[in-house]
C-alpha cells in the first residue's frame, strides 16, 4: 500500500471517530433528559388518543421504561457535568489504536523493500526462521518482519511515543519528538 493511501485511510478513521464523538455527545445529552422525554411521549400519545401505544395502555411497561430511563438519566448526568469523561476515554483509546495502525502500515510499507533498508542495524540483527519466511508472499513477509522487529526492540515495554519512534527509526524513518510532545503522549496514555 502506498503511503498516500495509508494516510488517507488513517484520516478517514479519524473523521469517523469525530462523527462518532458528535453522535455520542448528543446521545448522552439526550439521555440526561430521558425521564422528561418519556413523560412527554406519554402525554403526546394520550393527547393524540393513541390507545394502542404501550406508554398509554400498559402501565406496567410504562413504569419499567420509567425506571430504566431514570437509571440512564442518572448515569448520563454524571457524565455531562465533567465533560463526558467516559466517552473521551473511549475516544482516546480508539485514537491511539489508529495511530498504532498508522505506524504499523508505514513500517510494513517500508519493509516491502527490504533491500533499501539493509543498512539498518536493527533489521540486520533480526533472527528469523528462514523456512517460515520463505514460505510467505511479499506482503506476509513484510508483516512477519514487522512483528519480529517489534519483538526485538521490545515495543511492548516502551511507553508513549517512544514505541513508535523505535519502530520508525528501524525502518529508516527515525527522528525523535521534542520533550513536550513526548510528555503529551505519556499523559495521553495515562
Amino acid at each position: 500500500m502506498k503511503l498516500r493511501s495509508i494516510f488517507r485511510e488513517a484520516n478517514r478513521e479519524v473523521e469517523s471517530l469525530l462523527y462518532f464523538e458528535d453522535i455520542a455527545n448528543s446521545g448522552l445529552r439526550y439521555a440526561s433528559k430521558a425521564s422528561n422525554t418519556l413523560d412527554l411521549l406519554k402525554r403526546a400519545s394520550e393527547a393524540l388518543e393513541r390507545d394502542q401505544h404501550p406508554l398509554v395502555n400498559n402501565p406496567l411497561e410504562f413504569e419499567e421504561r420509567r425506571k430504566k430511563a431514570q437509571k440512564l438519566e442518572a448515569w448520563a448526568l454524571q457524565q455531562v457535568a465533567p465533560g463526558f469523561p467516559y466517552l473521551y476515554e473511549l475516544l482516546l483509546i480508539r485514537l491511539w489504536c489508529i495511530l498504532e495502525n498508522l505506524v504499523e502500515q508505514i513500517a510494513v510499507s517500508r519493509l516491502r523493500n527490504i533491500s533499501a533498508l539493509d543498512q539498518h542495524e536493527s533489521l540486520a540483527k533480526l533472527r528469523i526462521p528462514i523456512f517460515d519466511f520463505m514460505s510467505l508472499d511479499q506482503e506476509e513477509r513484510a508483516s512477519f518482519v514487522y512483528e519480529e522487529l517489534c519483538k526485538s526492540i521490545a515495543t511492548k515495554e516502551r511507553r508513549g511515543a517512544g514505541k513508535f519512534e523505535a519502530v520508525l527509526a528501524a525502518v529508516g524513518l527515525g527522528g525523535s519528538l521534542d520533550d513536550s510532545a513526548q510528555e503529551y503522549c505519556l499523559k495521553f496514555l495515562s
